[in-house]
């Protein structure tokens, strides 16, 4: 089931009774988890909505064998169980409680990031209930997402404006939600959202700030690169470098692979779609690398790999190595 589907069965009422949430988008995951424990009545929600921190079997089984007060369901949510975390011995007693839980309860696993589908728990839990995989949205969803949020406000977020939001924060939705919400204020209900008002609100992710330093060393702007370099630096001076040196190696081990495909004969569209991922960046990439020739960009490549040993050999630091790898790579 993916994440979709529950909300819908969130919204019709007609619950399950296990399931699992898990995978990386969070955000989205502490939304379904709200909406499942809105199902039942605010009168009486305090009595049937039981909310579990890293819970052993025992806990998890006493409570669920709780029936509802005052209420046709109970809800029990466990966040950061062990027995979906790993502890075979938890999982076993839980996966043998599963057939047993009465049918007026629902008992909701919350597990941060990825779990293991081939554990005999997951896929009990997949067969009497559901398992939910909140996975990162796509681009397209991420910005739809975005434009429908900013419509309930009364804000008009257009579609290309909701894109270049993504590419600018990523597409994590607790990222966006909370430039959506700002833009919303800053906006309101008079005009819709511009680019002008992403460039004056916005803060760029990293990965962002590593296209547009790339776009001025394309364009000869080799001072204006290196000055927004140097204020990424800044932000964050010791995560930063390292974090920066691992997007422009992606960004140029990207770029090689759409010079192969361009020189074997396809278009640009074609070469974007074949290597997969992020539209956005696929497409960025096909349009930077007519800019080099494929021995450009091997070197350009085993530039950035010997700043990555000086570093880890700690010759440099993470800021000097990739100041000097970009200096060899664009001015020579």
């Amino acid at each position: 089931m993916n994440s979709r589907e529950l909300f819908k069965e969130a919204a019709s009422g007609d619950l399950r009774r296990v399931y699992l949430l898990y995978g990386e988008e969070e955000y989205a995951k502490d939304r379904a988890v709200e909406a499942l424990a809105a199902t039942i009545d605010e009168a009486v929600r305090d009595f049937n909505v039981d909310l579990l921190d890293a819970p052993n079997a025992g806990r998890i089984v006493e409570t669920a064998r709780t029936w509802p007060m005052m209420a046709d369901r109970r809800i029990v949510i466990a966040r950061g169980a062990p027995c979906i975390g790993g502890a075979e011995s938890e999982a076993k007693a839980v996966t043998a409680f599963l057939p047993e839980i009465p049918d007026c309860v629902t008992l909701v696993f919350v597990h941060r990031g990825a779990t293991d589908a081939r554990k005999a728990l997951y896929k009990a839990i997949a067969k009497q209930g559901a398992a939910v995989n909140f996975e990162r949205y796509s681009e397209n969803e991420a910005a739809s997402w975005a434009s429908s949020t900013a419509k309930k406000r009364g804000t008009d977020l257009p579609i290309a404006v909701a894109h270049e939001l993504v590419a600018r924060t990523g597409r994590f939705i607790s990222d966006i939600a909370s430039e959506t919400a700002k833009l919303c204020d800053y906006v309101g209900t008079e005009r819709a959202v511009t680019t002008a008002d992403l460039d004056a609100l916005v803060k760029p992710n990293l990965e962002y700030t590593v296209f547009e330093i790339l776009e001025h060393f394309l364009a000869g702007r080799h001072r204006e690169a290196f000055a927004q370099l140097y204020e990424a630096y800044r932000e964050d001076e010791r995560g930063a470098p390292m974090q920066l040196m691992a997007f422009f190696a992606s960004r140029f081990r990207m770029m090689l692979q759409a010079r192969v495909l361009l020189d074997g004969g396809k278009n640009d569209r074609q070469a974007a779609e074949s290597l997969g991922g992020s539209p956005y960046a696929a497409k960025k990439a096909v349009e930077a690398t007519r800019r080099f020739t494929r021995k450009q960009l091997e070197d350009a490549l085993l530039a950035l790999a010997e700043a990555d040993a000086n570093l880890k050999s700690s010759r440099e630091s993470a800021a000097d190595a990739l100041t000097r790898a970009l200096m060899r790579i664009f001015a020579g």
